[in-house]
């Protein structure tokens, strides 16, 4: 309930914890300002949920902490079997180390990385994913986590293969 929002919010000592938990200071400390702040996460969690794009949420050393349901409809992979692993469990094979070190270069650095990906789904299937992978970085600079978005673009790809080939057949 609200009353105990309030009662936190009119604690000194609990003042700091509050803007810390919301990221921000929500308003002026009212009930107006949490309900806002209340709203937004609301609407965020729904948009994420509702998203056609695969959306995970690592730490700075890359373990899973969050997937939504299109991760899980994508990958075939299911929360509670990815969270803690690394993305790596995606990895098809399909690439050398020098990709993935670039990778981590560039978004290690506070870069967005963006780039289309053959990936392997929980059924062994593969599956391409066009990524971009950002950044959270604190005040202070330091890379706190790291956000994937990824939209599955493997029946666009395999169209285009198919395209080429009657291409090549006509000539």
């Amino acid at each position: 309930t609200f009353e105990a929002y309030y009662e936190i919010v009119s604690n000194p000592d609990r003042q700091a914890e509050l803007n810390w938990g919301f990221g921000r200071k929500s308003g002026s400390g009212t009930k107006i300002g949490i309900q806002r702040r209340t709203d937004e996460l609301r609407q965020f969690r729904e948009a994420d949920e509702a998203s056609g794009h695969a959306i995970y949420i690592t730490d700075a050393e890359g373990t899973i902490e969050y997937v939504n349901p299109a991760f899980e409809g994508i990958t075939g992979y299911s929360y509670d079997e990815v969270v803690g692993e690394k993305p790596s469990l995606l990895q098809s094979g399909a690439y050398d180390g020098d990709l993935y070190e670039e990778l981590w270069e560039t978004i290690l650095d506070g870069r967005q990385w963006h780039r289309e990906m053959i990936d392997e789904s929980n059924e062994g299937e593969r599956i391409v994913l066009e990524q971009t992978i950002s950044p959270v970085v604190t005040e202070g600079g330091t890379v706190e986590k790291f956000v994937a978005v990824a939209q599955d673009v493997t029946e666009r790809k395999r169209y285009e293969e198919r395209l080429e080939t009657q291409r090549d057949d006509l000539e």
